[in-house]
């Protein structure tokens, strides 16, 4: 059972670490540097390989993983922008052979430098995303993202039951996206607590620059509803 599997099931708090596979060899090897560690505090480490979240230039994650000079546990992401079955299943198969056998699956953002009116762009939604891999493979860990940050309510009940189809698909758990809202989180936990069959809620962290504070700020302001 692998560390993060084990830690869902015996509900033990994990640290799992998310990084985004620059083509740096400095910056993979401060990584693996971390992860030696296995552990931050009592806590165990996972490293969790972003997909497409910088630009185009990223290292995909299974790439990413192989390059790896030791293995280490790690839970692989797929965005499903501008992808196919094909992609996702021939993924499976390379995971596989890297004795890799979790997937953190999202539809993702859109495709970075694109400019309007070129090709269409089809995604491979994160629902049926999660319903071939638990097909294809019926005993891989997967999860999968809920973002409570709605403060509308039809927006907020479209990402809650699309949440409830995604647990209906197979996953083993869901990670909460970024956001700063106490009130927020203590709702989708309160939302998961009342499904048939709950699984884990996973917290999204991100250390504050001031740089990210101010940009949260100015976000937050202009995003406030005319009646909070």
């Amino acid at each position: 059972m692998s560390v993060l599997k084990e830690a869902l099931h015996d509900g033990v708090f994990t640290c799992v670490v998310e990084f985004v596979p620059k083509p740096s060899s400095e910056r993979f090897a401060a990584f693996e540097a971390l992860m030696e560690h296995a552990r931050l505090h009592e806590w165990p480490l996972v490293a969790a390989v972003a997909d497409r979240v910088g630009g185009n230039l990223d290292v995909g994650p299974v790439d990413a993983c192989a390059a790896f000079k030791r293995p280490i546990p790690v839970l692989i992401h797929f965005s499903g922008k501008d992808r196919e079955r094909s992609d996702l299943l021939a993924q499976l198969d390379r995971l596989e052979n890297l004795g890799v056998n979790q997937l953190l699956l999202i539809s993702g953002d859109r495709l970075s430098g694109r400019e309007p009116g070129q090709r269409p762009v089809r995604y491979l939604e994160s629902v049926p995303a999660l319903q071939i891999v638990r097909a294809a493979r019926p005993d891989w860990l997967l999860g999968a993202a809920l973002n409570p940050f709605k403060y509308c309510e039809e927006e907020g009940g479209a990402q809650y039951l699309k949440a409830q189809k995604k647990l209906a698909a197979g996953a083993d758990f869901l990670t909460v996206q970024l956001g700063f809202d106490t009130q927020k989180h203590l709702e989708a936990l309160a939302w998961m607590a009342e499904q048939d069959r709950p699984k884990p809620l996973l917290a999204c962290v991100m250390g504050l620059t001031p740089q990210r504070a101010n940009m949260l700020q100015r976000t937050w302001h202009r995003d406030q509803p005319l009646y909070a």
